[in-house]
């Protein structure tokens, strides 16, 4: 089939690879002037590369790390892998041992945890087994903050809420429990390696997107960037329009919103719904730049309050050479300081780094830049209502928003667009 596809995110890039792969003609559309969607790299005027917000995968992201190893990327000179940690200044937290079987990981963790006491570690311990007894499924109205009462106040502070934020980018208040079970379940008893940090060695560009472009038009794909689709119209049976000209079949992999907008004046009402009832949390990324600073930690877990927005520091020099001297504080559900004036969020974002008492800035930390996502992912509530991807015989939808199995994450997003695809294949028959 000739194929247009909507969008030159990571769903887009996934299905435009998958369709290839079938042998399929292909067309990628992306209004932006560079693929990768909200994950993807700019350059500062000093030559230095920042993603557009930190990234860090896992081991279980298999479906991801498939896929850059399709279009040619190689992963151990891609990624530095590490244990799964989450510890803060005062060195307290939790370390994974890497490559282990994740269940004999996760009791090595816990023996060696530190500042929790052994009533902390049996009720995390009890509450995981529990999960697992239970198939890790539960109540779809229930919340990450219900599904996890039973562990200790020092736990929840120090690895559920951050995990929960970090995941599903929603407060715990709020999150699907059964979300938050499906994560842990992939990373804690998947299979060996799955619970392993993956930190990238390049910008986010160099791991998927400009990869798949080389690798699409190596294959006969065409991309056209800077062109927003404006003229979506069924022309007859099976045969659409896109920009004026004819395919059969069409991947819209764009924003949630996009879609809808796209999709208006052809869907049922009722397909739209669902789209339109999603709420959106924001990432804001700060970076920061202080040469010859070393972290206690690659990754540092922080405490939060009114007066400090950012729940984690990255080291970002520690895994890539020309980045010495950088590093990212992350607020990940952060529409609560969407409204801040930019100049006054960054000095509370200044002021978090100084008052951490483990860490000597060599020299002043300034900031380089800040970037507000303000629809950085869906919120990973309880009771969404599944998005129908199939909007009319080859027309799909893909994009994360699209398998609320999974948060809002690269990982569903590849996932959507492999779905798409297939989708696609069914209604060619």
């Amino acid at each position: 089939m000739k194929i247009a596809i909507i969008g030159g995110g990571w769903a887009g890039l996934a299905a435009a690879v998958g369709a290839t792969q079938k042998q399929h003609q292909v067309t990628v559309f992306e209004m932006a002037p560079e693929l990768g969607g909200r994950a993807h790299s700019f350059r500062l005027a000093n030559g230095i590369w920042l993603d557009n917000g930190q990234h860090i995968l896992i081991g279980a992201y298999t479906q991801t790390l498939n896929l850059m190893e399709t279009v040619g990327v190689n992963l151990s000179e891609a990624f530095y892998r590490i244990p799964f940690t989450l510890r803060y200044a005062d060195h307290t937290g939790i370390t994974l041992p890497i490559n282990q079987h994740p269940m004999w990981a996760l009791l090595q963790g816990l023996w060696q945890a530190k500042g929790w006491s052994w009533h902390d570690k049996f009720t995390l311990l009890r509450t995981v087994l529990n999960w697992q007894l239970q198939g890790f499924h539960c109540q779809k109205q229930v919340t990450v903050a219900q599904l996890c009462h039973r562990v200790s106040k020092k736990v929840y502070s120090d690895l559920i809420e951050p995990l929960c934020i970090s995941a599903l980018n929603t407060p715990p208040s709020i999150a699907s429990g059964q979300v938050f079970m499906k994560v842990l379940q992939d990373t804690l008893f998947g299979v060996q390696g799955s619970s392993d940090m993956l930190i990238p060695r390049l910008p986010l560009s160099q791991l998927l997107p400009n990869p798949a472009q080389n690798w699409l038009e190596k294959h006969g794909g065409t991309i056209k960037k800077r062109t927003r689709v404006t003229n979506l119209q069924a022309i007859r049976e099976k045969k659409w329009q896109v920009q004026g000209e004819e395919f059969d079949g069409v991947i819209v992999a764009t924003s949630a919103s996009e879609a809808a907008r796209l999709c208006q004046s052809i869907a049922q009402p009722r397909l739209l719904e669902p789209i339109k009832l999603l709420a959106y949390e924001s990432i804001i990324t700060t970076y920061l730049y202080s040469l010859d600073t070393h972290l206690p930690y690659p990754l540092l877990a922080l405490r939060t309050n009114q007066q400090q927005p950012a729940q984690f520091l990255f080291n970002m020099g520690v895994y890539i050479p020309t980045m010495q001297g950088y590093f990212a504080m992350v607020t990940s559900c952060g529409n609560n300081w969407l409204d801040i004036e930019r100049d006054k969020f960054e000095k509370l974002v200044l002021d978090q780094a100084l008052s951490i008492e483990s860490i000597r800035w060599q020299t002043p930390p300034r900031i380089v830049k800040s970037i507000k996502e303000k629809k950085a992912t869906y919120a990973s509530e309880v009771n969404l209502e599944k998005v129908s991807t199939r909007i009319q015989s080859r027309l799909v939808l893909a994009g994360d928003y699209t398998y609320i199995e999974y948060p809002a994450t690269l990982e569903s997003a590849v996932i959507s667009g492999r779905k798409a695809i297939e989708m696609l294949g069914t209604d060619s028959s």
